[in-house]
């Protein structure tokens, strides 16, 4: 998405920004209305972490952060950490931003 977003905005009528949460944990699949939705703390932490998001910037949770691999993706990318209090969440956690150079 990040590689291809600029791309995309050379054609668009209204340019994109792109804005990205991420948090790993357990979820509880559910069959509403003939769709699939997940349920649980750990989705409610992904939400509320996306909407930490700014435009062109991803924020990971520590969790993900630790996960193997996700250094080698973000390495070299400008990056800060820092602790938020999430809504409904009762800690706070540490949330990692990655800024997004559009190209």
């Amino acid at each position: 998405m990040i590689e291809e977003l600029p791309r995309f905005n050379q054609t668009a009528s209204r340019p994109l920004g792109l804005k990205v949460g991420v948090h790993r944990g357990r979820a509880i699949a559910v069959r509403l209305n003939d769709r699939m939705d997940y349920v649980g703390q750990d989705v409610n932490i992904a939400a509320r972490v996306q909407g930490l998001a700014r435009v062109n910037e991803i924020c990971l949770t520590e969790s993900v952060m630790e996960a193997p691999g996700v250094s080698d993706v973000v390495k070299g990318r400008p990056a800060s950490r820092d602790y938020e209090n999430l809504k409904g969440i009762g800690q706070k956690m540490e949330i990692y931003r990655i800024e997004i150079s559009p190209v």
